[in-house]
């Protein structure tokens, strides 16, 4: 087993809608950067025939050029495409426990909502959670933009 080479693949192709407005921010270098989530569904039957919605969440962020073009177009209910990698995050909170997330880093977004078609109360609802994060830090690799 030790000749096994794994290729070294982390790709996420994903859409659903925003749960909420998106956030535009800056680095204390200027960088942009957009935070937002998303509800994504996934329809399937059951064992016993019956149709099933599944429903996740997800953050996602985007960096630069992306971040900027996109942080005044989507809103909340906007229907997205992303392309991206996943990546997760540790600090401490200031009470010293360990938090972390595990968000998208995209790569390529697509606003697939016309403005006219964002409709709210499409979006599932998630129960209200809150994820205490640092500020946005800079990223360590450049993405072409």
């Amino acid at each position: 087993m030790a000749d096994l080479r794994l290729p070294s693949i982390n790709l996420v192709l994903i859409s659903g809608r925003l749960v909420s407005d998106p956030t535009l921010n800056y680095t204390t270098a200027g960088r942009p950067v957009l935070r937002f989530r998303i509800a994504s569904n996934r329809n399937y039957k059951n064992q016993e025939g019956e149709w099933v919605q599944e429903t996740i969440y997800i953050n996602v962020v985007a960096w630069g050029k992306l971040a900027e073009n996109f942080g005044e177009v989507l809103k909340k209910g906007s229907a997205v495409y992303i392309e991206g990698r996943l990546r997760t995050r540790e600090w401490d909170d200031p009470s010293g426990q360990r938090r972390w997330i595990t968000e998208i880093v995209a790569q390529r977004l697509q606003n697939l909502s016309k403005p006219e078609e964002v409709v709210e109360e499409e979006i599932p609802s998630e129960e209200d959670v809150v994820i205490e994060e640092p500020l946005p830090q800079e990223e360590e690799d450049e993405l072409p933009f």
